[in-house]
């Protein structure tokens, strides 16, 4: 299973400089890398794209922009999920995002959403909800089938909320609709959520889970 975590924190308003400056500004972690910038760098870099960019505040960290509130360290969580063979479970929280590839079996994907579920109090997640495309196999459309009722079948078991949105409700206002382009939402994605591990053309699953978590996070 294949994983990636970004966190970013800064200065609290009732902490002292000294006692924020002995803590890490942020950092980035996963297998493949170690990158570290502050919320406010963060907020810069997305200040500098070009006009036309999909990047809005509503991707900066949630403790730069301000986030909802809620009892376990501050602030609520949403999650993403792309319920597909290639697909990933993103998590959006006050320190940053994390991703998770899908496990390839039910017992695994629990675990992931216990896991944040632990750490994290969890206002929403979202699923994507797809028929079935003209040409597509039906061995494929039953293993995406039986991935969509895996996942809401863990959210239900944990307690978690959610609600099921088909790609051209959540992709509404978020990935804009350009001829020529293969996949729309790996290229938000890596503008929204600059340090994620998007480089390949594959990772489109990874992509449409933070995009996803990105629209629950959008819902109030």
């Amino acid at each position: 299973m294949s994983s990636m975590t970004i966190t970013a924190s800064g200065c609290l308003p009732n902490e002292s400089k000294t006692d924020c400056s002995t803590k890490p500004r942020s950092s980035v972690i996963s297998k493949h890398s170690s990158v570290t910038g502050s919320p406010r760098d963060i907020r810069e870099w997305l200040t500098s794209l070009p006009p036309d960019s999909p990047a809005s505040p509503s991707a900066l960290p949630e403790s730069e922009s301000g986030g909802v509130q809620d009892a376990m360290g501050g602030d609520m969580s949403v999650i993403g999920i792309d319920p597909g063979q290639t697909g990933a479970v993103a998590v959006l929280h006050p320190d940053g995002y994390e991703v998770y590839d899908w496990p390839g079996d039910e017992v695994a994907a629990a675990d992931i959403i216990r896991s944040v579920a632990t750490r994290r109090r969890i206002r929403l997640a979202a699923i994507e909800q797809v028929s079935a495309r003209p040409g597509q196999g039906v061995s494929s459309m039953f293993k995406f089938g039986a991935n969509f009722g895996a996942w809401k079948g863990i959210l239900a078991a944990l307690g978690i909320p959610f609600r099921t949105v088909r790609p051209q409700e959540w992709q509404k206002g978020i990935v804009p609709k350009k001829e020529g382009t293969v996949k729309p939402s790996l290229t938000v994605a890596r503008r929204l959520f600059p340090f994620a591990e998007l480089g390949r053309q594959k990772d489109h699953g990874r992509a449409d889970a933070l995009l996803i978590a990105e629209w629950a996070r959008r819902q109030g």
